[in-house]
C-alpha cells in the first residue's frame, strides 16, 4: 500500500512538471550573437511603453533609445513590436532563422522588458510559443472555469508569483510555476491564465511570442476576454495588441 502511494505521488509530481515542457532551441553561440545585436543597437530609437504593475496597458508611450529600456530598474518599460517590421527584429531573425522553420504561419512579436518586470495574470485567445532570447522569466500558470474569474484575479492583483500561488492554491486552483531561461521555449495553450515576472540578475529580458489562431473555441474565448479586459481587447482589435 505504501509503495502504491509513493508511486502515485511520483506520477503527480512528474505530470505537474511536464504539463508545460520546455525545449532548448538556441545554442550558446546564438545567444552570444543576440547579446551582441543589442550591444550594437543600444541607440536604436523605438516606441516604448511605461507600465504600472497593476496595468496591462502602458500609462505613457514615448520614443526613446533601446538602452533606456535595458538599463531602467526604476521604471517598468517595454518595447513591443512585430518581428518583421523592425530593424532589430530583422537582425535577430537573421541570427536565429533556423528556429522559425516550423512556425512560418505564426505571428512573431518581439518584447524587450526592463528588469524588474511584472505582468498581471491574464489569458490569451491564441496558441502561443514563448521563446526567451535573453534574461529569465517566471510564469505562474493556472486554469479557471467559472464566472468569478475577476473576483479571483483581484485577490492576486499586485501580488508576487509566490504570494499569488499560495492564494490560488488555498482557493482550490491548481497551479504550475515555470522558470524560463535564455534559449528555452515552451508552448502556452490558449485560455491558460499566466502571470509573469522577471528573475535573475540581468538588467533586461528579451522574449519572442509566436502566436497563431485557435483551431476552435476562439469566439467564446474572445467574448470572455472582452468582458474582463475591454480596453486591452480594443487595443488588440485595432493594432494587433501593439502600441
Amino acid at each position: 500500500m505504501l509503495i502504491l502511494l509513493l508511486l502515485l505521488i511520483l506520477v503527480i509530481v512528474v505530470s505537474s512538471q511536464t504539463k508545460y515542457p520546455k525545449t532548448i532551441v538556441l545554442t550558446n553561440g546564438q545567444l552570444e550573437n543576440i547579446k551582441q545585436i543589442f550591444k550594437d543597437n543600444e541607440d536604436y530609437i523605438c516606441r516604448v511603453g511605461k507600465f504600472k504593475r497593476s496595468n496591462m496597458q502602458p500609462y505613457e508611450i514615448s520614443n526613446m533609445k533601446l538602452k533606456n529600456v535595458m538599463k531602467s530598474p526604476a521604471t517598468m518599460l517595454q518595447y513591443k513590436d512585430a518581428m518583421d517590421t523592425s530593424q532589430l527584429g530583422y537582425d535577430i531573425k537573421a541570427c536565429i532563422g533556423n528556429v522559425f522553420a516550423n512556425f512560418s504561419n505564426l505571428t512573431l512579436t518581439l518584447r524587450v522588458c526592463s528588469s524588474p518586470w511584472y505582468f498581471e495574470a491574464h489569458f490569451d485567445c491564441t496558441i502561443n510559443y514563448v521563446l526567451l532570447l535573453h534574461g529569465a522569466k517566471r510564469f505562474l500558470l493556472f486554469n479557471m472555469r467559472n464566472d468569478i474569474d475577476s473576483e479571483y484575479l483581484n485577490k492576486i492583483k499586485n501580488k508576487s508569483i509566490h504570494e499569488s500561488n499560495v492564494i490560488l492554491q488555498n482557493l482550490g486552483i491548481r497551479t504550475t510555476i515555470i522558470d524560463v531561461y535564455a534559449g528555452e521555449m515552451f508552448y502556452l495553450p490558449p485560455k491558460v491564465y499566466h502571470k509573469v515576472e522577471s528573475i535573475g540578475n540581468s538588467n533586461f529580458s528579451v522574449l519572442l511570442n509566436m502566436n497563431g489562431k485557435m483551431s476552435k473555441g476562439a469566439e467564446m474565448c474572445d467574448k470572455k476576454f472582452n468582458k474582463i479586459w475591454d480596453r486591452q481587447s480594443q487595443l488588440c482589435h485595432d493594432n494587433s495588441c501593439l502600441y
